[in-house]
């Protein structure tokens, strides 16, 4: 079976701030790789939906997490029924206690 793939309108969001970053800082080659890879991962959820860390008793917006690492990026992701929910894009090298804010965890 695969799973549908669903980008929330935060993890567009992010994605979009991660990507306007990488192109700041690295420019177009760094972004087309960071996009490609980061894609290629969030493809690969919709074979193998469980293979991001499940974040027990922690949930966003309702949804209970999981997060998929991709590199220097944490995509964290619900499933719900056939579909897999991108809920947001974090980049790892930020504070994690932020990133529990962002998702309402503090």
């Amino acid at each position: 079976m695969l799973y549908n793939i669903e980008w929330l309108d935060d993890a567009r969001t992010s994605l979009n701030a991660e990507m306007e970053y990488v192109y700041a800082e690295f420019g177009l080659a760094a972004l087309r790789k960071f996009y490609g890879d980061l894609l290629e991962r969030v493809s690969q959820l919709q074979v193998f939906p469980r293979i991001g860390i499940r974040c027990r008793n922690l949930d966003y917006r309702g949804y209970e997490m999981r997060i998929l690492h991709v590199k220097k990026i944490s995509v964290v992701y619900s499933i719900v029924g056939d579909t897999i929910r991108i809920l947001y894009i974090w980049n790892n090298r930020q504070d994690p206690e932020q990133l529990a804010k962002v998702l309402g965890l503090m």
